[in-house]
């Protein structure tokens, strides 16, 4: 190959336009091709970006504190029906024994620094005869600053 023929190859080169539509995109309208994006169009994606983001993280948020809330109240009716089950277990006439008020944590060991407060009320005689007594145990705890409480009630009956 010459030096004429690769000169006029080259200027060929030079003249041939860039074909329409290809390597070109439509963003808001406009055609963006070696230009770049105008200032305009990148505070609107950046807005429609936020808007976005903003709107997920907010229901992010709301799932993840509902899970919590679901999270206490397991907890707290499992501290109840351990204490149920336990005095279930014991013997009718000793049941006046276990009226107590205790602070655990989510297995039910008693701790101070525990975030449930367990309160068990030993109710004899219930309705008036001698051989019904009522249980209540009640669960209370603090979830983000609400309150919860969960109460379970049983009748015992001695045989």
């Amino acid at each position: 190959m010459n030096s004429t023929t690769q000169i006029a190859r080259e200027a060929g080169r030079r003249r041939r336009r860039p074909s329409r539509g290809r390597g070109r995109w439509i963003l808001l309208g406009a055609s963006i091709g070696n230009r770049g994006l105008t200032l305009i169009e990148v505070v609107v994606a950046t807005a429609i970006f936020a808007a976005v983001v903003f709107t997920l993280t907010g229901f992010y948020l709301t799932a993840s504190s509902r899970g919590a809330e679901g999270r206490g109240e397991t907890t707290a009716a499992f501290l109840a029906q351990q204490r149920m089950e336990l005095l279930r277990s014991k013997a009718y006439s000793s049941l006046p024994g276990f009226a107590v008020v205790e602070t655990v944590d989510e297995l039910g060991s008693a701790t101070p620094s525990g975030r449930f407060t367990r309160t068990t009320v030993i109710t004899t005689p219930y309705l008036g005869t001698a051989r019904l007594t009522k249980v209540d145990v009640r669960v209370d705890w603090l979830e983000f600053d609400q309150p919860g409480t969960i109460t379970l009630t049983s009748i015992q009956v001695d045989i």
